[in-house]
C-alpha cells in the first residue's frame, strides 16, 4: 500500500517496494542523473542517506512531486530527455525483436494449458500471435534496410501509457524505463483507439517522429498487440475475469481500419517500408 500527503504544496508519495531490487536500484540512480534537468520528480532519501526506508518490516521509497497534477496530453508524450543510458542494462527495453520473440514462445508453450479453462483465449490467441509475427517480420526488415541516426537515441520511457494516466504516474521514477522514444507514443495510438480520439491527436503523435527509422519502429509497434497480451496475462494471472477480453475482440476489425489508417498517413510524411496484408486492404477499400 503507498502513502501520500502534502508539505509545503508538494505532494510526497511512498511507495512500497516488494522486489527487483536491481531495477529499483537503476531508476534510483536514473532519477539522481535527471536532477541536472530539472526533473519534476525526486526520489528523497532518508535521514541515512539511503534511498529505502524500512517501515513496519516493510520497504518504501519517498518520491516528492513538484507540480499541479493533471492528466498527461500529447504535448507531454513528445518531449525528449537524452542521457547516457549506457548503465542500465535492465532498465533498456529496445531490444524488441528478442523481447517479442520470448513472449511468443511463452503463448504458444501456453496453449494446451488454457485450452479447458480459458476458452475465449484460446480460440483468438493464434489472431493475435499471427498479428504479432508481422509486426516481428517487419521489424527484422526495418533493421535491415533503415540505418538509425543520432535522432534515434533512446529516451526515458513508460512500460505503458494509458489515455487517463495522471502526471503523477507519468513522472513516476519507479514506472520508468529506457527505449526509444516512439515506445510511449505507439502506446498511446492504441490507447486512443480503444478510448476514441480526433485526426489532430494522431497527426500531432506522428509529426513528433522525425526520424525515417522511428516511424518503421512505431508501425512495427503498433502491429504488435499489446493490448491483447496484456489482457491475456492479467486473466491468467486473476487480475481480470475472460470476459475482459470480449472488448478487444468485438474491435478486430476496426484496428485493422485504425492500422491502415495510420500507415497511410506514416507513408505520407517519407517512404516506409511495405506490408502487404495493409497494401491488399487498399484495393478493398
Amino acid at each position: 500500500m503507498n502513502y501520500k500527503f502534502y508539505l509545503n504544496d508538494k505532494l510526497y508519495i511512498l511507495y512500497l517496494i516488494t522486489n527487483q531490487e536491481q531495477k529499483v536500484k537503476e531508476q534510483v540512480n536514473l532519477n539522481k542523473s535527471l536532477v541536472f534537468y530539472n526533473y519534476p520528480s525526486l526520489i528523497i532519501d532518508n535521514i541515512f542517506n539511503n534511498y529505502l526506508s524500512l517501515i513496519d518490516g516493510k520497504n518504501y521509497i519517498l518520491v516528492c512531486y513538484n507540480f499541479h497534477n493533471r492528466r498527461i496530453t500529447v504535448e507531454d508524450l513528445v518531449k525528449d530527455i537524452y542521457l547516457n543510458y549506457n548503465n542500465y542494462l535492465i532498465l533498456n527495453r529496445s531490444d524488441w525483436y528478442n523481447l517479442w520473440c520470448r513472449k511468443i514462445d511463452y503463448f504458444e508453450y501456453q496453449k494446451p494449458y488454457i485450452k479447458d479453462k480459458y476458452p475465449l483465449l484460446y480460440s483468438s490467441i493464434d489472431y493475435f500471435i499471427g498479428y504479432a509475427e508481422v509486426a516481428i517480420s517487419y521489424l527484422s526488415e526495418v533493421n535491415k534496410t533503415i540505418k538509425s541516426s543520432s535522432k534515434d537515441n533512446l529516451t526515458i520511457c513508460h512500460k505503458r501509457i494509458h489515455l487517463n494516466d495522471d502526471l503523477n504516474s507519468f513522472y513516476n521514477p519507479l514506472s520508468l524505463i529506457i527505449d526509444y522514444k516512439v515506445r510511449d507514443i505507439s502506446e498511446y495510438l492504441k490507447n486512443l483507439f480503444f478510448y476514441g480520439y480526433q485526426d489532430d491527436q494522431i497527426k500531432k503523435l506522428l509529426l513528433s517522429v522525425n526520424s525515417s527509422y522511428q516511424r518503421h519502429l512505431l508501425m512495427a509497434r503498433v502491429l504488435f498487440p499489446s493490448f491483447y497480451f496484456d489482457c491475456y496475462e492479467d486473466i491468467i494471472n486473476g487480475i481480470e475475469n475472460e470476459d475482459k477480453i470480449i472488448t478487444i475482440l468485438d474491435k478486430i476489425k476496426d484496428y485493422e481500419d485504425f492500422l491502415f489508417y495510420l500507415y497511410n498517413l506514416l507513408r505520407e510524411s517519407g517512404f516506409l517500408i511495405q506490408i502487404d496484408f495493409l497494401e491488399n486492404l487498399n484495393f478493398s477499400h
